[in-house]
């Protein structure tokens, strides 16, 4: 078996991975491997089509190092991992064939079940479980409005990118989770279950994977120093910490509006409370309605935040 944890950017998938981690016979690898990416640098070809000589020189190129970061071996000698990849291209033909030939080298290290972590790859968990019958996908959800909150501390991506991205990746895992074929393949955790209920929780994962009960570890680490340096807000004190859970309460209200706005349907099917009115600046605010969602946007000023949004009648 090998295992993807996956979900969009900051909703806890490192989280998940590190305490995967902390279990015996398990190495989850985090921001490794990215094989969705690296299909779109290949043209968004399929993972068993075959790769040019240059397709192979830039896959091999993007798996050693991003622009701007210390690359692959710095990961794994981070999280202490001996590992040393041969990426010579005349070992692998295809996306498919360089993902077996990266994970054989991880169990060949003597790891029982080899995995890795990666952000955002919805767009090819479908093919992956497809072509390969021995992987599970265990995708980890958070409620939009911190994912948005952390994300504009942290990446600064647009909202209306944050939310369509978490909209669109929770919907296609629902698809593949009412898939015969997929259905028990792929786990979707909500990371505020993960954090108020880590027993439960992780019984659930355990399952899953057909291990036996998990233990929760004393002190996970993330590439080198304790896991609560993941934080965004750099506040967290422990693990399973529940102050970081609901930060977006105590936030400009307008984050809250933008987000109702773009997801409000989604955020009552998650789970996640909608209340049908928000307070800004002294205003009292109903839900907006739907022919406005397409032209709301989410921006800051240097005088503060400020949300605006035409009719797109």
């Amino acid at each position: 078996m090998r295992i993807l944890v996956t979900g969009q950017m900051r909703s806890g998938t490192t989280l998940m991975a590190n305490v995967l981690n902390a279990q015996p016979g398990i190495s989850v690898l985090s921001d490794f491997l990215h094989i969705e990416r690296l299909q779109t640098e290949c043209g968004k070809i399929p993972l068993t089509s075959p790769l040019s000589n240059e397709q192979k020189k830039l896959v091999v190129k993007r798996f050693i190092g991003q622009p701007g970061s210390d690359g692959v071996q710095a990961i794994i000698d981070a999280t202490g991992t001996s590992l040393s990849f041969d990426t010579r291209i005349d070992r692998f033909e295809s996306l498919l064939d360089f993902y077996h030939y990266i994970m054989n080298q991880v169990e060949s290290a003597g790891v029982e079940t080899p995995g890795h972590k990666t952000t955002c790859a919805e767009p090819v968990i479908e093919e992956l479980l497809a072509v390969e019958p021995g992987v599970k996908c265990i995708y980890m959800l958070r409620d939009p409005r911190d994912v948005l909150l952390s994300n504009s501390k942290m990446m600064k991506q647009p909202a209306e990118v944050v939310i369509e991205n978490w909209k669109a990746g929770r919907r296609e895992i629902l698809r593949l989770m009412a898939n015969l074929k997929f259905r028990n393949r792929v786990l979707l955790i909500r990371y505020e279950d993960l954090v108020r209920a880590p027993l439960d929780t992780l019984a659930s994962v355990a399952t899953f994977l057909e291990r036996p009960a998990f233990e929760i570890p004393d002190d996970v680490r993330w590439y080198g120093t304790k896991f609560v340096s993941n934080s965004s807000f750099n506040d967290i004190k422990q693990l399973f910490d529940p102050s970081g859970l609901e930060r977006w309460k105590s936030a400009d209200r307008r984050l809250a509006l933008t987000v109702a706005s773009l997801a409000g349907k989604d955020l009552a099917e998650a789970g996640y409370s909608t209340p049908s009115h928000i307070r800004v600046g002294g205003w009292l605010v109903i839900r907006m309605p739907h022919w406005i969602r397409k032209k709301f946007q989410f921006c800051q000023e240097r005088s503060g935040e400020c949300v605006s949004g035409s009719d797109a009648a």
